[in-house]
């Protein structure tokens, strides 16, 4: 079977410093997210990950180097320029005190509103939509405050969704999420990549990266490692070198991509 092409990237870091104040993450690194694919960038914890999708988001300005998105610096984008066209859910959000699941919801379509627009029946679909695909229309009146934390990563994922955006950058999405929540969002997200949408996102699980990525980039201490598709990249060598786990790649015996068993641990 031949190689998959990804298409061009839309989203670009060339040659990109990626610090937090003196402390320094990544240094020359260049990532190509190709459009119209569900993209997963994996690697061991703290080896900038969050901080490149960071950057990818414009939520950190790189020290040196440029993100681009369609050839673009991000910088000459206006934030509600660029709302419309980048999505991101992030890692870690807080609410604003008192405030309801919809109205939280809601604040995903304020890249549409102008001082001579108001709230249209779009509006509210779009908001409606997200919240039924997150299965939080039940929780509309409640305050985010007094939710759990998988039932308010869920809103949050629905405020994402609402926004529309042609692309959307998730930070570990699954955080706080039992299993099958889990797979319900992993699942929303496919469609959404199968509707057309640009999907980035950040996980730990790499069977999970395995079943649902098109495109994989691999990340190690700021460096990308290997970048294609997952039957491609993921093997025992990488694992091993990567991750420093011994394992077995085979084929998952329901979706036939790659699946990792490790053969380290005590497990007996």
């Amino acid at each position: 079977m031949s190689a998959s092409i990804p298409s061009p990237g839309r989203l670009r870091a060339e040659s990109v410093t990626l610090r937090y104040d003196q402390r320094v993450v990544s240094t020359g690194l260049s990532v190509d997210v190709p459009g119209d694919e569900f993209t997963v960038i994996i690697g061991p914890n703290a080896c900038g990950k969050s901080t490149l999708l960071r950057s990818l988001s414009r939520l950190l300005r790189p020290a040196a180097g440029e993100v681009t998105l369609d050839g673009r610096s991000l910088a000459s984008f206006k934030p509600k320029e660029f709302a419309r066209t980048v999505g991101l859910l992030p890692q870690s959000s807080i609410a604003p005190e008192g405030i309801t699941v919809v109205d939280l919801v809601s604040r995903g379509r304020f890249p549409y509103q102008k001082l001579v627009r108001q709230w249209t029946d779009a509006d509210e679909a779009a908001v409606r939509d997200a919240m039924t695909a997150t299965n939080v229309a039940e929780l509309a009146t409640r305050e985010v405050a007094e939710l759990s934390g998988g039932q308010r990563q869920r809103v949050w994922a629905a405020m994402a969704i609402a926004q529309q955006t042609p692309i959307l950058l998730l930070d570990e999405p699954t955080t706080y999420l039992d299993l099958t929540h889990q797979i319900e969002m992993l699942d929303l997200f496919a469609r959404l990549h199968r509707a057309g949408t640009t999907i980035v996102a950040v996980l730990h699980d790499l069977n999970q990266a395995a079943r649902y990525a098109t495109h994989l980039i691999v990340l190690k201490a700021g460096e990308v490692i290997a970048t294609g598709a997952p039957s491609e990249v993921l093997t025992e060598h990488l694992v091993r070198e990567v991750f420093e786990l011994n394992c077995v790649v085979m084929p998952d015996p329901v979706s036939g991509t790659p699946l990792i068993v490790p053969t380290d641990g005590e497990w007996r």
